[in-house]
């Protein structure tokens, strides 16, 4: 049976110092390799920092062959909460390279993984990762990946750096990644703030123009962001940037009224997109995302920006009676059971 979070907690509260955990004890079929050819053995945190027994994260220093001795990382489980008891389900390490700004500390040169990564520096990123995990992916199935990941400031959240990892790659013959960061309560007051993620985006280019119903509060929220890159060596002797976009997605907490009472979007988020985000006036394009409930049934609503296109997509069948009451609520119609299926 593999490890419970119980137990993982308990081993938490024990430590004084270090950290030790065999992959017999993690019992995950799937995390041999993690173990085996990345870590060399059992993972061993020691010189522990910071312990959170309720994220399943702890932080302190690794020892990775072909890593420089003392690498600081931060470990962070995952875990089936609808289990019964909750059982651990994999296991992410980043591992920091480099925080130097000297070019050449910014490069992986492992068995396993080779990138010249001084882009990412010159992006604006401040950490340099190696990260090593064993996650379950959609069919449950562990995998082991070796993949690049940094963090990026954004100091307009007065946070600390933005955490972004690499995707697992689509396809043995793909050949661009993606940096991708997930993030909740990264509050920040302007949208124009967003510039700080995007080196290349014109001023202004993220603010939105003024849509009536829909009030900016004066805050929003990260919520994630993402940046698309090509380790091709012969793009990089071309003198092309491997950065090839960057999108940003906000949260915004408010209701858009486009017809009160009757078309009120809400959940809204702002996904912005930005192609050759390193290029100077890099433009910004935007598409507004939400949901419209119409009756018990859910719409997915966007609407590009600037040129205010919608569309619209049923989540679920949407019974034809309550699109009549929502829109026609004056007409009596006799519709039954009927269902609207359209797009």
């Amino acid at each position: 049976m593999a490890l419970t979070t119980e137990e993982l907690r308990r081993r938490f509260t024990a430590v004084e110092g270090e950290f030790r955990l065999t992959a017999d004890e993690l019992a995950i079929p799937g995390t041999e390799e993690l173990f085996g050819t990345y870590l060399g053995g059992p993972l061993s945190v020691t010189g522990v920092t910071a312990t959170d027994p309720e994220r399943l994260t702890l932080c302190g220093v690794v020892t990775v062959p072909g890593v420089p001795a003392e690498a600081e990382a931060t470990v962070t489980f995952s875990a089936n909460t609808t289990a019964s008891p909750q059982v651990v389900t994999g296991l992410t390490v980043d591992v920091t390279l480099t925080t130097s700004p000297d070019p050449g500390e910014w490069r992986i040169d492992l068995p396993y993984l080779r990138l010249e990564a001084d882009f990412l520096r010159e992006y604006g990123f401040e950490r340099l990762l190696l990260v090593l995990s064993a996650e379950p992916g959609a069919d449950d199935v562990v995998s082991t990946t070796a993949t690049v990941g940094g963090d990026l400031p954004f100091a307009a959240a007065g946070t600390a750096a933005l955490r972004l990892r690499t995707l697992p790659q689509q396809g043995p013959a793909a050949t661009t990644y993606t940096l991708n960061g997930a993030f909740s309560e990264v509050a920040f007051s302007s949208l124009d703030d967003l510039g700080q993620l995007v080196p290349g985006a014109s001023s202004g280019g993220f603010a939105l123009p003024d849509l009536p119903g829909l009030p900016l509060p004066a805050t929003v929220e990260l919520a994630g962001l993402s940046i698309v890159f090509t380790p091709d060596v012969h793009r990089a002797a071309a003198g092309l940037d491997p950065v090839l976009a960057a999108s940003v997605r906000v949260d915004i907490p408010a209701r858009w009224s486009l017809i009160p009472g009757v078309f009120e979007i809400e959940d809204i988020d702002v996904e912005f997109g930005v192609a050759s985000p390193r290029t100077p006036g890099a433009s910004v394009h935007a598409r507004i995302g939400g949901v419209l409930r119409i009756g018990e049934a859910f719409v997915g609503v966007s609407v590009s920006v600037p040129e205010l296109d919608l569309n619209a997509e049923l989540l679920q069948p949407l019974p034809l009676a309550d699109v009549v009451a929502l829109f026609l609520p004056d007409v009596e119609i006799s519709a039954g059971d009927v269902e609207a299926f359209g797009a």
